[in-house]
């Protein structure tokens, strides 16, 4: 009776797919088409779904409290100052908040299309931030601190992953340093939805991992045959959720690919390929039908195979951007006219990971011929070309790169580990040390790890906080939001106070204020700044956000006497940008 069931379930996931796949490619699109393609994978799903035994978890209770104390400490990190005027404007962020904020308030979007930002980011990956502000908020708070949430759901899986084939302590040090990296705080606080392609990508490699078999043999139990088919559905899912959303996580289902036809797994053509590719067509379909042949020319268009703003080409350029990548992890990312990116500076991650990186990367060398180490292996090379190598510019492309994140902090864990094993030894002939071993394993084990965690924490911490701040150079636009918000303005009635610039640095402005749900107060720029003059008695407070085109001389070539103001210089941190207040005294 159950087989029959399953194959009911799967002819009508079908249907539905068949009738949502006509609609879309039509241009035709309905509000309930999300749900029909929820029904839709529901129903195929199910076909490959089989219930399986309960097992005995040995996921002990301290590794829930470690995880959990983990995940708080991440949260409280990044949502503490999310909102801090520091953080308000890098320049093109807003375009993503606009249309999150759109979905919000009730706009019916086609979330199939990749017309989304920039119409080279896909609709639903702005849907998921919508919904996001829905909750949270229809602000700068809401649209950001849904993006940290969306990267925290991926904690779980990235742990289990690692623990299943390396053990409770690997997986623990890789949590901590990826949890634990500036270059991911500082994209958390962009607003910028392409860091889900880090999340989307574990969540795949989580399931992939777990569905193929542990052994080599394809001998296995009826049940557990179905439950990893199952499992491999869910993988093929979850990779296809990598093309609804920035252009890197679309190599999750290459690095599969590749890893099967590497391994004698290329052969299971019906426990592996059948349900993991079923899943990943049935995910993507619905955006083919609506992007057609855009869904592969608007990744071309941004590739290696147009160059911008260099003469290199082809495959020079390739091996010039993974060369800049690579060192962007040890030393710096600075490389090129804009290659570091918001709130980062130096190297990608700081030196201790950077080294246990480094001596992890070699020494699982040895071991590639093991499926998992082969894993990583490919994961982090396509992972490189695609986020790295294949940029179209010259030009470190830190924007991109943390696509690596989850993998770096894997190799680090195994340096971690590799330099515990050769220290052992050699400690283990200090009389102190021979009397803590006496000490339960647990206890030395957990100790061990937040003794870990304080130090890269730390490192970390300073390096985005003391560090980045004084050798990163701030948007003038965010000194003009911490002018309006904290400043000498802030203290002012809003008709009392304007703002002189160039039109694309006022706009930017405009629209972080309006993301605080404050009002921005009245403005000039080179098509009416003639009005100044005239409302000039109405003042109190005048910010000049971009002092070198429009600064208080203006004011005099108008004939207006600044003997009436007190003129200040706000620099940010770093001492490279700056704005000019006047005051009225």
């Amino acid at each position: 009776m159950r087989k029959y069931v399953r194959i009911l379930s799967l002819t009508i996931g079908l249907v539905v797919e068949t009738y949502l796949l006509i609609e879309l490619s039509v241009d035709i699109y309905q509000t309930y088409f999300p749900l029909l393609w929820i029904v839709s994978l529901v129903c195929i799903g199910y076909f490959f779904w089989k219930k399986r035994e309960k097992k005995a978890s040995n996921f002990l209770l301290i590794e829930y409290f470690f995880v959990s104390c983990v995940t708080a400490l991440f949260l409280f990190i990044n949502l503490r100052d999310l909102t801090h005027w520091y953080f308000s404007v890098i320049n093109d962020e807003y375009a993503f908040f606009f249309l999150a904020k759109s979905i919000a308030s009730g706009a019916t979007v086609n979330i199939f299309s990749q017309e989304g930002v920039y119409g080279i980011i896909p609709v639903l990956s702005s849907y998921y931030q919508g919904m996001g502000m829905k909750i949270f908020g229809i602000s700068n708070f809401g649209w950001k601190s849904s993006i940290i949430l969306f990267v925290v759901s991926s904690f779980i899986p990235f742990y289990l992953l690692v623990r299943s084939f390396l053990g409770s302590f690997y997986a623990s040090t890789s949590l901590i340093i990826l949890s634990f990296s500036h270059y991911l705080w500082a994209y958390l606080r962009t607003g910028y939805s392409n860091i889900e392609s880090v999340a989307i990508s574990i969540w795949a490699m989580y399931f992939f991992s777990h569905g193929i078999p542990k052994k080599k043999s394809p001998q296995s139990d009826y049940r557990d045959l179905f439950y990893d088919q199952w499992i491999l559905f869910l993988s093929g899912v979850a990779a296809g959720f990598g093309f609804y959303t920035f252009f890197s996580a679309r190599s999750t289902i290459a690095i599969m690919v590749i890893f099967i036809l590497c391994t004698s797994y290329r052969r299971q053509f019906r426990r592996i390929w059948i349900p993991m590719l079923v899943g990943f067509f049935a995910t993507i379909s619905p955006i083919v039908a609506v992007s057609k042949q855009q869904l592969v020319l608007r990744m071309i268009e941004r590739s290696s195979s147009h160059p911008v703003g260099t003469n290199l080409t082809g495959l020079r350029l390739i091996v010039n951007n993974i060369y800049h990548s690579i060192q962007a992890f040890f030393v710096t990312s600075n490389f090129g006219p804009y290659a570091s990116g918001p709130h980062v500076y130096g190297s990608l991650v700081d030196l201790v990971t950077a080294i246990f990186f480094g001596i992890g990367f070699i020494c699982s060398l040895q071991k590639v011929n093991r499926p998992w180490y082969l894993l990583l292996f490919i994961w982090f090379w396509v992972a490189l070309l695609v986020a790295g190598g294949f940029s179209q510019y010259a030009w470190t492309n830190v924007s991109r790169l943390y696509y690596l994140l989850p993998v770096v902090a894997i190799y680090a864990s195994l340096g971690v580990q590799s330099v515990y094993e050769f220290m052992l030894p050699k400690v283990k002939k200090i009389h102190i040390v021979q009397k803590i071993s006496n000490t339960p394993y647990w206890i030395l084990h957990y100790w061990t790890l937040v003794m870990f965690g304080l130090a890269i924490g730390s490192i970390n911490v300073y390096r985005f906080y003391k560090v980045t701040p004084f050798h990163k150079p701030m948007s003038s636009q965010a000194l003009t939001v911490m002018e309006l918000t904290v400043g000498r303005c802030s203290t002012y009635p809003l008709s009392q106070v304007t703002v002189v610039g160039t039109d694309a640095l006022v706009s930017t402005a405009k629209f972080a204020i309006e993301s605080y749900n404050k009002q921005f107060p009245p403005y000039f720029t080179a098509e009416n700044i003639d009005l100044l003059k005239k409302d000039i008695d109405t003042y109190f407070c005048i910010v000049f956000i971009d002092p070198k085109n429009f600064n208080a001389n203006l004011l005099r070539q108008y004939n207006i006497l600044l003997d009436e103001f007190h003129m200040y210089e706000d620099y940010d941190p770093a001492k490279i940008n700056h704005i000019e207040v006047l005051e009225r005294k």
